[in-house]
């Protein structure tokens, strides 16, 4: 009867041991949707940015602090870093806001890595550059999507809970334990407070996408990806920037139109102009943040002085063309440039300094003679990917009208109304 008795207490055990670790695997949540579409890299691409990411701590000077970035193709500009598909990291552009004198920042993104997969493969040559009093910053969370175990088998949990999935990857029979995303982001925050540094959680760049076909909201992820670092953020005791929301903003305020040129081949990846809007946003969101950061960095691209009252803004590159005077009241500011195309009046800066100085009742006056600024296109071309003699840089050239339509959204924009210049 004893020995009856003591099996049936080790079945009831084992049935209970069954039922808990169904109970355990039940609850562990399907990942995110692959809403990305994208080709994964190959463990050739990732040797090719190995040699082209810097050496961690490479750029320091003297004692001064380094600015890590640690994110996708979101952040960093293709694989070889340099632009050659059109597409562009913000991580590219963000060492430009900061001074040199104060602090380095090192790119070190690379794209198609989720939380896990740059953590396994890249994090430990990074982190080996973090000394005392340098920064890291996160912005990763696109690619934490798709299965866990094939494929690009780079899926964080969905969540900052402490559970975890012991996986084999299918195709290599390697074994791999899979955490949250909110693990992974522990983890990295962990690794630069042992280190002496400190880290900051960046909510992801917005997508092209809307909340609805006739609505001009942007989709968020501050239920999901965004949540989640903001929660981890405020456990750990880290600076959170809710860069997702502060560039989403910016894009319903552009409209859809310009929202479009933020992006380039798909609706993930920004264009250069999108990707220096990014630079901005987490600059502005550091600002707001009251962050140490915010006080290396230069001040930021600001308009032209003007004065009080309505102003009327030549732009253009027709110096020879005559204008009429103004109205009364109405100030006048020539800011033509000779031989200087619609795209190089863009490139150059001059129209940021006019675009940023605009006010509501202003006027711009456009100047441009017919042929410049599409140069290097074909008459059904809509882009093309140079690569420029001068810099040896890569860089996306559209069609005169294009570079046209920008400066006149973006005058409308703030409020001001655009004319076209007359010859007298």
């Amino acid at each position: 009867m004893t020995a009856i008795t003591d099996f049936a207490k080790r079945l009831a055990g084992l049935l209970t041991a069954m039922v808990a670790c169904g109970a355990a695997m039940a609850v562990t949540p399907a990942p995110m949707a692959d809403r990305n579409g994208v080709v994964d890299n190959t463990p050739d691409s990732i040797l090719q940015a190995r040699m082209a990411r810097p050496v961690a701590g490479s750029t320091r000077q003297g004692e001064n602090p380094v600015l890590f970035l640690v994110g996708n193709s979101t952040m960093r500009t293709g694989t070889k870093g340099n632009g050659s598909n059109g597409q562009w990291g913000w991580g590219y552009f963000f060492p430009e806001l900061f001074d040199r004198n104060q602090i380095t920042v090192e790119n070190h993104a690379l794209g198609g890595m989720s939380t896990r997969t740059f953590y396994n493969k890249l994090w430990g040559d990074v982190i080996s550059g973090v000394r005392p009093g340098d920064y890291v910053i996160i912005e990763l969370g696109h690619n934490d999507n798709g299965p866990y175990d094939e494929g690009r088998a780079r899926a964080s949990i969905p969540g900052i809970g402490r559970d975890s999935l012991n996986v084999v990857i299918k195709e290599t029979g390697e074994r791999e334990t899979v955490y949250s995303y909110g693990e992974y982001l522990r983890r990295y925050v962990n690794d630069v407070r042992e280190h002496g540094g400190e880290a900051l959680l960046l909510s992801l760049t917005p997508r092209l996408a809307y909340d609805a076909a006739d609505t001009m909201r942007i989709e968020r992820v501050a239920e999901t990806y965004g949540r989640w670092a903001r929660e981890v953020a405020d456990e750990m005791g880290v600076a959170f920037i809710d860069l997702n929301e502060i560039s989403a903003r910016k894009y319903e305020r552009f409209g859809r139109e310009k929202t479009a040129m933020m992006f380039y081949l798909d609706k993930i990846h920004t264009s250069e102009l999108g990707a220096r809007e990014n630079a901005l946003s987490a600059a502005e969101g550091l600002i707001a943040a009251g962050h140490p950061l915010a006080g290396m960095l230069k001040p930021l691209p600001r308009g032209m002085e003007r004065p009080e009252g309505r102003v009327r803004f030549i732009v253009g590159n027709d110096i020879d063309g005559c204008t009429p005077p103004s109205e009364p009241g109405v100030t006048t500011i020539d800011c033509r440039a000779s031989d200087c195309g619609p795209r190089e009046y863009i490139d150059s800066g001059r129209w940021e300094k006019v675009y940023r100085a605009l006010r509501e009742g202003d006027v711009v006056e456009m100047h441009f003679t017919s042929g410049s600024g599409d140069e290097e296109l074909l008459p059904d071309e809509e882009s093309r990917v140079i690569k420029e003699a001068g810099t040896g840089r890569y860089k996306v050239v559209y069609p005169r009208r294009k570079y046209l339509r920008l400066m006149t959204l973006e005058a409308n924009e703030m409020g001001a109304k655009v004319v076209a210049g007359r010859r007298h």
